[in-house]
């Protein structure tokens, strides 16, 4: 426990708050939040038969000040199964008294808890205050760039792999 907050599994309750909580990280990296539902969270973060994993700092009252969300991954590099920690946010009045650090060293748990053997992340290299604060707790930096495949050039990406499979036209 971390002050009034415990860290725990996120569970179908919380639903309202890790909606804000995922609409604040959207908007803290510079993302459109408008496609950001209560249901696509449900669907996307609480859903019982996903493998992610979704923690929370909650306090007594049921609000949440962060959250952190992982998904299964292998690193071949390392030859090992880990966790890809896609989400990792704490609303800015609490930040600085170890909430994120404490959601970090529970998804470290978690990822143990699953037979795994580390978690890997990416961050923004212009956000210096994260890139710091990320530096004072992992043992592996990897200057990288990162790409992402979405909306419309995933769809057709998407429709080619199909033809490639041979379940397209």
């Amino acid at each position: 426990m971390t002050g009034p907050f415990a860290i725990r599994r996120a569970g179908p309750a919380d639903r309202d708050e890790l909606y804000r909580q995922v609409k604040a990280l959207a908007t803290h990296h510079g993302y459109d939040p408008g496609a950001i539902t209560p249901q696509n969270v449900a669907a996307h973060f609480l859903a019982p038969d996903l493998p992610m994993v979704v923690l929370v700092a909650a306090a007594p009252d049921g609000a949440i000040a962060g959250y952190a969300a992982a998904s299964p991954t292998h690193e071949s590099g390392y030859a090992s199964p880990g966790f890809y920690l896609s989400d990792l946010h704490v609303d800015a009045e609490h930040r600085g008294a170890g909430l994120g650090r404490a959601l970090l060293a529970a998804m470290a748990a978690e990822t143990r808890r699953a037979g795994r053997q580390h978690i890997w992340w990416g961050v923004d290299t212009a956000n210096h205050a994260a890139e710091t604060w990320y530096r004072s707790i992992a043992n592996v930096r990897v200057p990288s760039t990162v790409f992402a495949l979405t909306l419309d050039p995933f769809e057709s990406l998407a429709d080619e792999g199909e033809r490639h499979l041979g379940g397209g036209d």
